[in-house]
């Protein structure tokens, strides 16, 4: 499969939806191929995302003043 037929699937919805079973069922699927690894690196961001933003006040506050000011400045590079 080339790269122009790789296509994103986001699965989304509430909690008791059915979006677990259609999770389990699409990487259950040997025509997926890699998306059982997907499904554990999107986990993996997510978690680090919210880890990181948990954190920003102590890890970016000696060079920051707030959060704004640091984007501002990530729209400028």
């Amino acid at each position: 499969m080339n790269s122009n037929q790789i296509k994103p699937l986001f699965i989304c919805g509430c909690m008791r939806t059915g979006t677990t079973i259609l999770q389990r069922i699409l990487c259950s699927s040997k025509d997926l191929g890699n998306m059982k690894g997907e499904c554990v690196w999107i986990t993996y961001q997510l978690n680090t995302f919210q880890t990181l933003s948990d954190q920003f006040p102590s890890k970016l506050g000696d060079y920051f003043k707030n959060e704004q000011e640091y984007e501002d400045y990530t729209k400028k590079v």
